[in-house]
């Protein structure tokens, strides 16, 4: 990188004899006068760098007067705050420039020189530098500073899940958010809600002008183009177009999904899950698990399934029932896995669901304990205090256990249905093998 640098040494009879021959190439030598740089202008500050999708730059507008000359040199650069040449605009060193208005165009990105030509900048204070010298001294000379930061997109995060259900004539479903700018002035919020999804599609879109950060509501009345929407499926989407710099930033999306009802056709729900007994002991029987059915239009499927709450994506038992009417419904369940083996002590959770037509049934549940009894010492499979002599598995643990491969757990327990680590599996292959 080549920079001007003013050298001041004693001036010989050869050096002011070359000063004369240059002061005769600035002409004309009457009129000349000092160089200025006057009215300068950045155009952004703080000036937004990396908008999505878009191509921000900064306009750097100043007046040169080259104090008479035909031309002048100018080098012009941004510098960072401890004045490394970050950037430096046209050629490498001083540019020749008669008097007149110039625009500097930086996108915020390296142009000195190094292997950094071409990456952004990164969050700063930068400054615009200026100089020019001519044989008319002194020399002009200009710098200022201005902010440089990395373009934050708006940000939404809804304040409370929005009702999966929404009956028409309750009024307007609500959705409550909160909105933090960032490096947005102002913003639109957009509230789109699509549907019917088996039907005809069809889009409303309620848009609200957002200048600060806050906690706010957005309301649908149930309608699409002025008119009450039919029974079904809808989808929502709420997000916001964020004014950076003069470019539009969108924001994350908020998505969702609303079943919509009327007087002619309510929504189908389930309630009143329950457990009985609860806490259960699964060597005592079964357990009943309940609830009710309303609002069927005489086509609901019904899925309900069992799964213990630290493991929701393990199905233990499940069942469906399709074309169940209004009115108390209930399962059964025997405390077993899908191995048919007792389940350990535990949490364990009811969930119900279903459909019915072009409705979804919101999910419910409903949590439950399983406290299994002490097994009886003279029924007890190996000596373990929770498997039976007449559980299926009760031969091979009583083999691994002979073996030493599976000795148990330090209170008394087998746990057949817990899971096992890598290194518990290594030791069990190894004795079982003799290894």
């Amino acid at each position: 990188m080549i920079m001007y640098q003013k050298i001041r040494r004693p001036v010989s009879v050869f050096m002011m004899s070359v000063l004369t021959l240059s002061l005769f190439a600035f002409a004309p030598v009457a009129s000349a006068a000092n160089p200025l740089i006057q009215n300068v202008n950045i155009g952004l500050d703080p000036f937004h760098i990396k908008v999505p999708n878009q191509s921000a730059v900064v306009h750097i507008v100043y007046d040169y007067n080259t104090g008479g000359y035909v031309t002048g040199p100018v080098l012009e650069q941004i510098r960072d705050v401890n004045d490394g040449v970050i950037y430096e605009f046209g050629n490498t060193g001083n540019d020749d420039k008669a008097s007149g208005q110039y625009q500097l165009v930086w996108d915020g990105t390296y142009k000195n020189g190094t292997s950094k030509d071409g990456e952004y900048v990164s969050d700063g204070t930068y400054k615009i530098y200026i100089y020019s010298e001519t044989a008319s001294l002194p020399a002009a000379e200009y710098e200022s500073s201005f902010a440089v930061e990395n373009t934050v997109i708006p940000k939404l995060t809804l304040l409370s899940e929005p009702p999966n259900a929404y009956y028409t004539p309750s009024g307007s479903y609500d959705i409550n958010y909160s909105l933090a700018l960032n490096s947005a002035s102002t913003s639109i919020a957009r509230l789109t809600v699509d549907g019917p999804l088996n039907n005809n599609p069809q889009q409303e879109v309620i848009s609200e002008v957002k200048g600060a950060d806050g906690n706010y509501i957005v309301s649908w009345d149930g309608k699409i183009n002025g008119n009450t929407v039919l029974p079904g499926q809808y989808s929502y989407k709420l997000y916001a177009d964020g004014s950076v710099d003069g470019f539009t930033v969108p924001s994350n999306e908020l998505t969702g999904e609303i079943t919509v009802s009327n007087e002619q056709n309510p929504q189908p729900t389930v309630s009143g899950l329950s457990a009985s007994p609860d806490p259960y002991d699964p060597s005592g029987g079964s357990v009943t698990l309940g609830y009710s059915l309303a609002g069927s239009l005489g086509s609901t499927t019904i899925n309900a399934q069992v799964y213990n709450s630290a493991d929701p994506n393990k199905s233990l038992e499940s069942w469906s029932f399709n074309g169940q009417g209004n009115g108390s419904n209930s399962v059964s369940w025997d405390g077993k896995d899908s191995n048919q083996a007792l389940v350990a002590d535990g949490s364990y959770v009811f969930k119900v669901w279903g459909e019915d037509g072009s409705f979804d049934i919101v999910s419910q549940q409903v949590s439950f304990v399983v406290t299994a009894s002490e097994t009886p010492v003279q029924e007890r499979c190996a000596d373990f205090t929770d498997v039976s002599i007449n559980s299926p598995s009760c031969p091979a643990i009583t083999y691994v256990k002979s073996i030493g491969a599976m000795t148990g757990n330090p209170d008394g327990t087998f746990a057949p249905s817990a899971s096992l680590q890598r290194d518990q599996i290594a030791k069990i292959s190894l004795e079982t093998f003799g290894l």
